[in-house]
């Protein structure tokens, strides 16, 4: 009788105990993230110091994924929305349900092949350096984008032959630069104050915004940005092919995923990825999902996918649906596809251009960094397509994206666009450049993360045609975040 009383108190306070540290855990998980500093005197501080980060010396971090509730403003005309936000917002990465990863496949399924050789890029090849690849840093975020498309666009061409030389070729590469620990070294990019920019202009090419007179303080986001979409996805789209197609030795794998490791550890740096704005008293902010913070997720998923990490995968899927309820029922992303708050701005606009800091995100450039929007969000639908969600069911609106952003080829001044941002002529859009995303010059080629290529995937996976408006040069057909280098060559 005693021992069972004590076993039933034993059990009782077990229970309590454990019950009791999973709810902290879970308020601790899903709270805006307390050990982020902010504030003025904070950003004073750090404008002296060196914030340079080794990655050898990280662990693993909490991600961050923050709640909006822009959904609730999509009946709202596009001037009176305000969901940006400087809350502390709550995180919305480990809410349930658990999501899991089903196959080792990431942006590009395995039963797709490639109908071109592209043997008149074959000279094209992937090197790593000790010149530039110590440091992960925006500069140099590209440097071995077409390489890399090269040789797997080449992989998926031969694969059928029998012959994965062009991915053994990437596998050697990558097992390289993990041996030699490259992108070991966040350096001070995006920290610098005015008497550091001549230091840093070696590694890095981003203005910094001035707050507070000499006050200067624009956080990672630069960074992280361009070396997610310029070499980081691809490397993990590759990484996962490799690893379907049995090609590492056990020694070999394990490099390479620590390595990885390290690097997408280091792509969490929390709300607004650290930056610092006089506007928000110097708190960093959790907008909505936008054209800088939407590029992180589809790294949350591929890493999901080719670490089997359910963690990862879950923080993605649910950054998915979070960049799904910024999609009207027109297809435009609230956030982004806004007009200027002024006559006055939009006056200045027209005449300044992108000289005037007010004039970069509204607008009729509102198409430029949309697009890019769209196409990450798109990108996941892909990846999540391939882990067995029903897209097109399940996320309808989807599709409207597609629709918008065939229609802003075919008819940039139609009246549904005039109604979100006002009327311009074609000479006011092309003075801005805010087409250049669909353009078909040479001399004024779109961005590799900013171009239409990503409407001949959704067509190539669904058999729709919006692709039909894509330009036909090289620049507009690839997906590089997927190592695609001429996505008309894909076939399935």
């Amino acid at each position: 009788m005693i021992y069972s009383l004590k076993m039933k108190t034993i059990i009782l306070f077990l229970f309590f105990f454990i019950a009791t540290n999973l709810l902290a855990h879970q308020s601790s998980l899903h709270g805006y993230p307390k050990h982020w500093e902010s504030g003025k005197e904070y950003a004073k501080k750090i404008n002296n110091e060196d914030l340079t980060i080794y990655l050898d010396q990280l662990e693993k971090p909490i991600l961050y994924i923050p709640l909006h509730d822009c959904e609730k403003q999509l009946h709202l005309p596009s001037r009176e929305v305000n969901c940006e936000g400087s809350e502390k917002r709550k995180n919305i990465a480990y809410n349930h349900p658990l999501e899991k990863p089903i196959r080792m496949v990431g942006g590009i399924d395995n039963s797709v092949f490639s109908s071109c050789p592209l043997s008149n890029l074959e000279k094209q090849t992937v090197f790593f350096s000790d010149k530039f690849d110590q440091d992960i840093t925006p500069r140099f975020a590209w440097r071995h984008a077409w390489g890399f498309s090269n040789k797997m666009q080449d992989y998926y061409y031969k694969r059928n032959m029998g012959d994965v030389d062009s991915l053994i070729y990437i596998k050697n590469k990558l097992v390289e630069a993990a041996e030699n620990n490259y992108f070991s070294k966040a350096p001070n990019c995006d920290f610098w104050g005015k008497q550091k920019k001549s230091e840093m202009d070696s590694v890095c090419n981003f203005e910094p915004s001035p707050f507070e007179g000499e006050l200067t303080v624009s956080g990672w986001s630069a960074t992280n940005e361009y070396f997610i979409s310029g070499v980081l996805a691809m490397f993990l789209e590759s990484h996962i092919d490799i690893i379907r197609e049995e090609l590492y030795s056990e020694s070999e794998r394990k490099l390479v995923h620590d390595w990885l490791e390290k690097i997408v550890w280091f792509i969490e740096r929390g709300p607004s990825d650290g930056s610092l704005q006089k506007e928000t008293k110097f708190i960093p902010f959790a907008g909505t999902p936008n054209h800088h913070s939407i590029k992180k997720p589809l790294i949350f998923l591929l890493w999901g996918i080719a670490d089997k990490n359910n963690e990862y995968f879950t923080a993605g899927v649910r950054a998915f649906e979070s960049a799904y309820n910024v999609i009207t029922e027109d297809g435009a992303i609230l956030g982004e596809h806004k007009p200027f708050p002024s006559k006055k701005i939009r006056k200045i606009c027209l005449k300044k251009g992108t000289i005037s800091g007010l004039c970069g995100h509204k607008g009729f450039n509102s198409f430029d960094r949309g697009n890019i929007t769209s196409r990450y969000i798109v990108l996941m639908a892909l990846i999540l397509e391939n882990q067995g969600y029903d897209i097109k069911n399940k996320f309808p609106k989807i599709e409207k994206i597609l629709e918008f952003t065939k229609l802003s080829v075919e008819d940039p001044l139609n009246k549904k666009f005039s109604k979100i941002w006002g009327k311009y002529t074609l000479e006011e859009y092309h003075k801005w450049n805010s087409l250049r995303y669909q353009s078909d010059s040479e001399s004024n080629v779109p961005m590799p993360d900013n171009n239409l290529g990503y409407l001949l995937l959704w067509d190539l996976y669904y058999g729709d045609n919006y692709s039909s408006v894509v330009p036909n040069t090289s620049y507009q057909k690839n997906v590089t975040e997927f190592a695609v280098f001429d996505g008309t060559c894909l076939k399935k």
